[in-house]
């Protein structure tokens, strides 16, 4: 059975460089890539680092349609991810420390072994497992 990789995922637009460079931070050593929706133009400064941070992943191009959930589904259905991949979803204004980062396969590991595929934090998923 192949065993899941682990993507990071967010909505960012443009005026974000310094977000998403921080957002992105953890990619390399701990993600196997990003799977985002950008709401601005292939080009932006923004867009050219998503494209070079992405890794494996896709960068999804949209316009802001001020719906949430439709830029959450362009990128949840857009590509890479397959069932039994680990999604960590967050806010691009949301970061995820460092600690938590380099101990998040084993908090994977752990959900797993109790049987659960999806974890919330302050009521939003959080981290679930794509099917």
């Amino acid at each position: 059975m192949r065993k899941g990789r682990l993507w990071l995922s967010f909505m960012a637009g443009p005026s974000s460089l310094e977000d998403l460079k921080e957002v992105c931070g953890t990619v390399p050593y701990v993600f196997d890539g990003i799977v985002a929706t950008y709401h601005g133009e292939p080009g932006d400064p923004e867009s050219q680092f998503l494209e070079t941070a992405k890794g494996q992943g896709k960068i999804v191009y949209v316009p802001y349609s001020r719906r949430h959930d439709h830029s959450r589904n362009c990128y949840l259905w857009c590509g890479p991810m397959e069932n039994g991949d680990w999604v960590l979803q967050q806010d691009v204004l949301e970061r995820v420390p460092a600690t938590f980062a380099a101990e998040i396969r084993t908090f994977i590991s752990r959900m797993e072994a109790q049987k659960v595929n999806l974890a919330y934090y302050y009521g939003k998923p959080f981290i679930f497992k794509f099917h």
